[in-house]
């Protein structure tokens, strides 16, 4: 109960803001559309209405990163004014991957405890599912672009460079599982 509240308490933060925001935009500069808006509020209500039981680590890695790309990347225009920062997402968002497919293989694990895995096995599969997301992502951008006329994608490089950030956020992601489990199997053995 206590990780749903804390997760509850996150959304409801984030819902206040980006309305607030949205309304003093209104009566000041008008740059913020509604269509940005809508998307922060449906994605922050999504995750509310079904992630809300996750651990809360992983639940507040979601939330911020879409907190990120979403608020400040769209709907206060960070990825014009800043060059980098849709790099900067990708990278970030291969770690958080990352850590949500070893995430889905702990709760896999949980319905078959008597499985035993290698880390190493643990660490390739979070790795491929995290890689294979950049790349789906990619594939959504470009469908988007293509199918409802939107502007995702800047071309080949930025594709290239997206999937490249996010493969390498999934390698800073191995090394940072890694070190977790190792922690991890040293409180066990204790």
């Amino acid at each position: 109960m206590k990780k749903t509240s804390l997760n509850l308490t996150v959304s409801i933060i984030l819902f206040v803001v980006y309305i607030a925001t949205y309304v003093v935009d209104l009566f000041t500069t008008k740059s913020i559309s509604i269509s940005s808006v809508a998307l922060c509020v449906g994605a922050i209500l999504a995750f509310a209405l079904f992630l809300r039981k996750m651990k809360p680590i992983y639940y507040i890695g979601i939330v911020m990163f879409a907190f990120l790309s979403q608020y400040l990347g769209a709907m206060l225009n960070l990825y014009t004014i800043i060059p980098a920062y849709d790099f900067i997402l990708h990278l970030s968002s291969g770690t958080l991957l990352m850590l949500l497919a070893d995430y889905g293989y702990e709760c896999l694990m949980k319905k078959y405890p008597q499985a035993s895995v290698p880390d190493i096995i643990r660490l390739l599969l979070s790795f491929f599912v995290s890689v294979a997301s950049a790349a789906l992502w990619e594939i959504w951008e470009y469908s988007g672009d293509k199918l409802l006329g939107l502007q995702s994608q800047g071309g080949l490089d930025d594709t290239m460079s997206d999937i490249i950030a996010g493969t390498s956020g999934a390698i800073i992601g191995v090394f940072l599982l890694k070190f977790i489990l190792n922690k991890t199997q040293k409180r066990t053995v204790k």
